[in-house]
């Protein structure tokens, strides 16, 4: 685990690789480059569940496996033929990250028009290029984006507004609660915390961000990078978190 002191040096020598935000409330404890545009790996995935909750309407009550076009790293390859209840597929987006509910959301609402809702929603550095494991539209330059201050926002809506029904907020909290890779920020964190999230990865990407509640009040912790030393990518999102989850919790444990 890094110290603070480590921490700190390495965001100076790489803030320009480094967006992060620590919310606590309404108060901003920490943050750096939070409106600078990020490629957002599979984190833009939670603002395609937050458009499908909203707009309920657009979708059957049922995905049929033999509509989807599965990509090679789904779980959905086990059930062919098969009906996907529209919220488990919502869980597996965002829990295991499957491409192909992704790319199926994509498809069914269309690029222009998701992108066009995530800006009427406040969203502004929050867009898709490319569908998911499109690596041709990945080489000629296409890459989907986000910034911190957008996945503020988000969580903000969902859970201290009236943007989506009480019954849309619980099934958004429940399948963040799931994240199933607790790889950084969840890394030094013990599993009695209940938090949400959801990360994000590419060959140079590692991004990710969590949300609880302390004290009734919503703290989120969020980082978007690239390009990092191998290493540093590892270490320095979990090794933040831990101690800025030491620093407000009453539980010495940590």
């Amino acid at each position: 685990m890094l110290s603070k002191n480590k921490i700190s040096k390495s965001i100076v020598k790489y803030q320009d690789y480094i967006a992060y935000g620590f919310l606590q409330g309404d108060m901003i404890m920490e943050c750096k480059n939070t409106n600078v545009s990020f490629p957002s790996a599979s984190i833009i995935k939670v603002f395609l569940m937050y458009y499908a909750l909203k707009n309920r309407g657009d979708f059957s009550d049922y995905l049929e496996t033999s509509n989807l076009k599965l990509t090679d790293d789904s779980l959905l390859i086990f059930f062919v033929n098969q009906k996907i209840p529209f919220e488990a597929s919502l869980s597996l987006l965002i829990d295991v990250s499957d491409n192909s509910i992704a790319n199926y959301i994509v498809d069914k609402v269309g690029m222009e028009k998701l992108n066009l809702f995530f800006w009427q929603e406040g969203f502004k550095k929050t867009k898709l290029e490319r569908k998911f494991l499109d690596f041709e539209a990945q080489k000629k330059g296409l890459e989907n984006s986000t910034c911190v201050d957008d996945i503020f926002l988000l969580l903000y809506k969902v859970f201290t507004g009236d943007s989506l029904k009480p019954a849309e907020k619980y099934i958004f909290d429940s399948i963040m609660k799931k994240q199933f890779d607790r790889s950084k920020c969840n890394l030094y964190l013990p599993e009695s915390l209940q938090t949400g999230g959801k990360s994000g990865t590419l060959n140079n990407v590692w991004n990710d961000f969590i949300y609880f509640t302390h004290n009734n009040k919503l703290v989120i912790i969020c980082f978007l990078t690239h390009d990092l030393p191998l290493f540093l990518s590892r270490e320095l999102i979990p090794s933040y978190t831990y101690h800025a989850v030491k620093g407000i919790l009453d539980d010495r444990s940590l």
